[in-house]
């Protein structure tokens, strides 16, 4: 097939290999531009009488260069063999630029054999040439093949120099090189299974084919992120790449491009088994191969077109199309293809139970596994068979007296032979169906502790959820009555209710912390941080209740001060929180508390802390189940009250940080509790202590008061089904927004029908209709699609989180939630839809958003959130790495999410600093404030409460409260 104008690499071989493997040498292929398959024999034996009639040497020279592409395409060894002429032919006519060129063609030649070595050398003796007449495109191709057959032999650190050097070697304004070099470094991506970056530096091209208006380059580029998607499991992002490649293949119409797109479609509707979108796929490939005489590409689309037959139990057609390869692969010698195809028909006829031809073709694959070994090889293994044959029939003639004599003998040997192996295949047979029964059941055993596993998740969730609505319900309520009360005795006996709210909350939290462990959802996240000062700050929060209660407490930190580990700082909390909130709960007035931080005794690394009070003790008894869950002593013993909770969290906790801790106790002298994390710790520098508690020495904040920003009264749809709930979020809003109340997703999207909503609410466990249902209802509705949503809900589960996100939620709270905080997030939603309503009318443009605005959105807070820390990260510097002008930025944006760029770094920035906080990632607000890009702390302070309408000192301290039973 003869192509126009290819500026860019094609993949085109290798089909029938396991997915990710075909995935990696479709990418290898990447390396040739304007190859063309299925060469006419006719051609190329004129090709040949020309080089073989030649009247010169010098004329046979130039036959040889000019002929070499459709040689070598025809058979590597061929091209191999006459480039060897041609070398010869230039060292004797002393033309160094031709022998350079045979140089470079022997390396293509090696590289169609598979041979990276042979290649890498050639290469290097080509290049020599090129860089004294300092050929600066020659010099290009021949680093960026390099850079792909170092990534053969997995010396990645060697490819990434090549790389290095090719890019040198592009001149200012060759886009289409630095594109073709995009693919290569892909391509070493892709074969370490890296798809993410893959995908990244192939959609790096996009924007310089579109420029150049390449529908070739479009094609296949679209084609192969779809690939990388899919590996990577981004399903529905996957199809619309794959799509898209197919769309501009047929535009640029290239039929072989076509044809492979139209496969990879095939193999993605096979996976998510949409078996009659994938035969229409691979009908049409097949089609257009038939028609365009590509036998090499044709024999492997039949087999695809077998294997998707085969699952669907169509077994004669399965073995139609598996012969069908089959011939075109003996014809073409693909061995690689064969064997899959042999594998095929053994399949489909033992499945008809037609074992003979089963063994035929079980049989020759094996053939053919063994012709994959090298010439040398196979020469040495027919030595091997000749003298082999040799000495067998030496020992018959010898034998051949012998045998007569023996014949009685050799016949009952069979016999019994015969039996024995019988008995062996009967008892194999035995065996297989035992074992195929036990595994049978382990299967169904498997399924049932997942299923009930699976149970006990949905009942935690669901109790959360119970629970946590009555809290919300009381805690709110309290709060604002603390605020309407003044400082009075009634303040103070509703502050009391409030920390018991609080505590139950806890509670809560801690049971669910116990279900994440148990499923394994609950994971590590360390960060570096200082050890003295995380352990300071902790137990400063325990001062004025041991003063309350006349209880002394102590720290004896003997580590040096500016010492730092990698430590997931929240779950080092909770640990610490509880061995302390126990120690002070069981130790009378005037006892003692004391925290030690030491190395361990045994010098093993990491941390040891232990937590001594001079309180009851624990009974023998107790010591051995106080880490159970839920267990607390009798009446008779020392340890009473509680849940039998934390403790249970605790050991959880440290076994999940590899450590361990144990308990010493006597009845009536006290308890020492110690743990021992093997925790990575390295010297630092000595820094001032900062209380993150508040947000940073010095900064004074202002109280916030939630206020109407708007001229009108925005309304709001509140879609919740607890009617107190409801009513109480209700007031909450009234003041600031016009409210209506559904009592489910089904009334709700009701009411949205009947009339239009600036914000709603939402629930996310509902009778009639879910809040996910209600989600997905709204965002398929053309009238509502962009309304914002924000969800309020008791279900914190992170899956929970990631699955709204996922059908269009615009945010998140969870209950028991903060009055300020939800007024804040509602007028910052209701202000970017009006910033975008009113940018769409004054721009006059449509509000629909395409898939591929949606793509260059999520580019766009990639991008930012790779440069958070990076405090001078600007909205240029945006626009240029998506290759936009900040006009064009701003017009996607301010479409999409109505904020200017610098509002919509910031708002990511503000994001990323709520999640760090609420976490506990990290020991202080400077930290945070550092991590995000915001090193001013008073602008930092202002613009979080202005976002979120509670400080981040606020907002830290809740996440950290003491909880005494």
């Amino acid at each position: 097939m003869h192509r126009k104008n290819v500026k860019t690499p094609v993949i085109l071989e290798f089909f029938v290999l396991p997915r990710r493997l075909r995935m990696i040498l479709f990418l290898f292929l990447l390396t040739f531009s304007g190859i063309m398959f299925g060469q006419d024999e006719a051609t190329i034996d004129s090709i040949r009488n020309a080089i073989a009639t030649a009247e010169s040497d010098s004329m046979k020279l130039v036959l040889i260069e000019e002929s070499f592409r459709p040689m070598v395409l025809h058979s590597a060894q061929e091209g191999l063999e006459i480039t060897k002429e041609g070398l010869r032919l230039a060292q004797k006519l002393n033309l160094k630029e031709y022998e350079a060129q045979m140089h470079y063609n022997l390396a293509m030649s090696h590289e169609r054999n598979r041979s990276p070595d042979n290649a890498i050398e050639e290469y290097l003796k080509s290049r020599e040439y090129y860089k004294t007449v300092e050929d600066s495109a020659k010099l290009y191709d021949i680093h960026s093949a390099l850079m792909s057959r170092y990534n053969d032999k997995g010396d990645i650190d060697e490819s990434l120099r090549q790389y290095d050097l090719a890019k040198s070697f592009i001149r200012s304004g060759e886009f289409l090189q630095e594109a073709k070099l995009n693919n290569r470094l892909a391509i070493v991506f892709g074969m370490q299974g890296n798809f993410e970056l893959a995908a990244k530096y192939f959609r790096n091209n996009l924007p310089i084919y579109r420029e150049a208006q390449d529908p070739y380059g479009l094609g296949f580029t679209h084609m192969n992120i779809g690939i990388c998607l899919d590996e990577m499991g981004q399903l529905d992002s996957a199809q619309y790449y794959l799509e898209e490649g197919v769309k501009w293949n047929r535009q640029a119409n290239y039929p072989t491009e076509l044809a492979l797109n139209l496969r990879e479609l095939s193999h993605f509707h096979t996976n998510k088994n949409e078996f009659a979108k994938a035969t229409i796929y691979l009908t049409e490939a097949g089609e257009i191969l038939e028609k365009n005489g590509s036998l090499n590409e044709l024999s492997s689309v039949k087999s695809s077109t077998a294997e998707l037959w085969l699952k669907q139990d169509n077994l004669d057609q399965a073995i139609k199309f598996a012969q069908e390869g089959l011939d075109i692969s003996d014809q073409m010698n693909q061995p690689y293809v064969a064997k899959e195809l042999l594998r095929i028909l053994s399949s489909a006829h033992a499945d008809q139970e037609n074992y003979e031809r089963a063994y035929y073709f079980a049989n020759r694959r094996l053939v053919n596994q063994d012709s994959l070994f090298s010439t040398e090889n196979r020469k040495v293994i027919r030595e091997l068979e000749e003298q082999f044959k040799t000495r067998e029939q030496q020992a018959q003639l010898e034998a051949q007296d012998k045998l007569l004599s023996r014949q009685k003998n050799v016949n009952r040997l069979a016999i019994l032979s015969a039996i024995l192996l019988l008995g062996i295949l009967v008892a194999l047979f035995m065996a297989y169906r035992q074992r195929q029964k036990k595994n049978e059941l382990l299967k169904k055993q498997a399924e049932t502790l997942k299923e009930l596993d699976q149970a006990k998740s949905r009942f935690f969730a669901n109790i959360s959820h119970e629970l946590k609505t009555p809290l919300s319900l009381i805690k709110g309520p309290l709060e604002m009555a603390i605020d309407r009360s003044g400082n009075n005795k009634i303040s103070s006996d509703l502050k009391i209710a409030r920390d018991n709210s609080e505590r139950l909350l806890n509670l809560v939290d801690e049971i669910m912390d116990l279900s994440r462990l148990e499923s394994g959802k609950l994971t590590l996240q360390p960060v570096k941080s200082n050890l003295y000062h995380l352990t300071s700050r902790i137990i400063s929060a325990f001062r004025s209740l041991c003063e309350i209660r006349k209880i002394h407490l102590t720290l004896d930190y003997h580590l040096p001060h500016e010492l730092e580990a990698e430590i997931d700082i929240g779950k080092f909390e909770k640990i610490l929180n509880n061995l302390l909130s126990n120690a002070i709960k069981f130790t009378p007035s005037d006892g003692s508390v004391k925290v030690e931080v030491s190395s361990p005794p045994d010098d093993s690394g990491g941390v040891h802390i232990a937590v001594s009070d001079t309180g009851m003790g624990i009974t023998q008894e107790d010591q051995e189940k106080i880490f159970q869950r839920f267990y607390q002593g009798d009446d008779k013993g020392t340890l009473q009250g509680g849940t039998g909770i934390g403790l249970a969290l605790t050991a959880e906790l440290v076994k999940l940080m590899n450590g361990t801790i144990k308990v010493y106790s006597r009845t009536g002298h006290g308890s020492r509790f110690t743990v021992s994390l093997p925790l990575k710790t390295f010297l630092g520098t000595v820094l001032a202590k900062v209380d993150d508690t508040a947000n940073d020495t010095g900064i004074q904040e202002v109280e916030y008061r939630p206020v109407s920003i708007f001229d009108d009264q925005p309304s709001v749809l509140i879609v919740e089904d607890n009617k107190e709930m409801n009513d109480f979020i209700h007031s909450i809003l009234s003041p600031y927004f016009r409210c209506s109340q559904a009592y489910n997703g089904t009334e709700g999207i009701k009411m949205l029908a009947r009339g239009t909503f600036d914000c709603v609410t939402c629930d996310v466990m509902m009778p009639e209709m879910d809040g996910f249902t209600f989600i997905k209802k709204l965002r398929q509705s053309e009238l509502s699609t962009r309304i914002p949503v924000i969800m309020l809900t008791a279900r914190s589960l992170e899956e929970d989180l990631l699955k709204g996100f996922s059908l269009g939620v615009d945010d998140y709270l969870t209950k028991p939630f903060r009055k300020n905080e939800l007024i804040a997030r509602l007028n910052t939603l209701i202000s970017n839809k009006r910033y975008r309503e009113e940018w769409v009318k004054e721009n006059k443009t449509e509000e629909k958003v395409d898939s591929f605005e949606k793509t260059q959105l999520e580019q766009a807070e990639q991008i930012v959130l790779d440069h958070l820390s990076d405090d001078t990260f600007k909205v240029e510097q945006l626009a240029r790495q998506m290759n936009y002008s900040v006009r064009q930025l701003e017009r996607i944006l301010r479409k999409l999410t109505g904020l200017t760029p610098s509002r919509f770094i910031r708002e990511i920035r503000l994001q990323k600093a709520h999640k760090l906080i609420e976490s506990r990632r990290f020991a202080t607000i400077a930290e945070v404030r550092l991590e995000v890009g915001i090193p001013n702390a008073s602008y930092f302070s202002k613009i979080f409460q202005e976002r979120f309408g509670v400080k981040p000192g606020e907002l830290s301290s809740l996440k950290n409260k003491i909880q005494i039973s």
